[in-house]
């Protein structure tokens, strides 16, 4: 006899628990089977998860998919799949806790019966209060959360990686882009499709809130009355502007994906653009994000 927990068999364990309990056991036979259960539970896991979970998990994890992830551990020792594991506790606790919630129905004989309709707006009644809470944690946060600072104070420096991690920080609060539209539409009666990069902004700096096609074709209005260029930099230009429209930022890396590689990359352009292409990327962050002095 032992002191040993039994290793529940029941599939709604949670992969924390299994993980904890890896721990008590002894044997390094009974490890092994135990990590055999983990990683077959993180690939049943895996088959319902949707495109936008697994790519919150690549975020999570730094940039390795669910995937690569659970590749990399059936290929480790059990004592290497453990420190790999101990240092993972928040990929456990994402998946743990925002996925596979067992569905309950709740049943009742009583009559239906509506006896209000009301709206809320997170911890307020208003929509007023919801973007009021929103503007406090944008300015209580600025200086902690990096990406948040550098959407505000170095948006040039803005990365796709760093707005996804910004997005799931916000969405943990309850501060998306579809309950800020919203809570604008009902307390402004005006219906924008600003992004979340507009409304932070707004918040922060005091930025005119725009929808956020209005806000790329506003600013590269400005980049191609800069200069007369020539037929074939703008239609590169017009390229540009169709690839921030889709994803919001554009980063030097672009160039040499997708379409833009298959046109010789950055260095094919950069010779378009007689070597300037940094810095034609430099006036068209600056038209997207003019600095501000003043909070609102």
């Amino acid at each position: 006899m032992t002191n040993m927990k039994p290793v529940t068999p029941d599939p709604s364990v949670s992969l924390q628990t299994l993980f904890d309990e890896l721990f008590v056991l002894e044997s390094e036979e009974d490890q092994t089977r135990h990590m055999d259960q983990l990683i077959a539970k993180l690939q049943r896991k895996v088959r319902s998860m949707s495109k936008e979970e697994q790519d919150a998990f690549e975020t999570l994890s730094g940039g390795q998919s669910i995937f690569q992830f659970i590749k990399s551990l059936k290929e480790k020792h059990i004592s290497q799949f453990k420190e790999i594991i101990k240092g993972k506790q928040n990929l456990l606790a994402f998946l743990d806790e925002n996925r596979y919630q067992p569905q309950k129905q709740l049943i009742s004989s009583h009559e239906d019966e509506l006896t209000s309709h009301t709206r809320g707006y997170g911890k307020g009644e208003k929509p007023e209060d919801y973007l009021n809470e929103f503007k406090s944690f944008i300015i209580d946060n600025l200086n902690k959360i990096p990406s948040l600072t550098v959407v505000c104070q170095r948006p040039r420096e803005l990365t796709r990686q760093g707005l996804r991690e910004l997005k799931m920080v916000l969405d943990e609060q309850g501060f998306t882009e579809a309950n800020l539209r919203t809570a604008w539409r009902e307390w402004k009666n005006e219906d924008i499709a600003a992004d979340i990069i507009s409304f932070i902004r707004r918040q922060a700096l005091g930025d005119p809130l725009l929808s956020h096609d209005e806000r790329i074709k506003q600013a590269m209005k400005k980049v191609y009355s800069l200069k007369t260029w020539t037929k074939l930099q703008r239609q590169w230009l017009e390229r540009i502007e169709k690839q921030l429209v889709a994803e919001t930022v554009f980063e030097r890396e672009d160039f040499n994906k997708g379409a833009f590689k298959a046109h010789g990359g950055f260095d094919r352009i950069n010779k378009i653009f007689e070597g300037s292409l940094n810095t034609v990327l430099d006036e068209i962050n600056t038209a997207l994000y003019p600095e501000r002095r003043k909070t609102a």
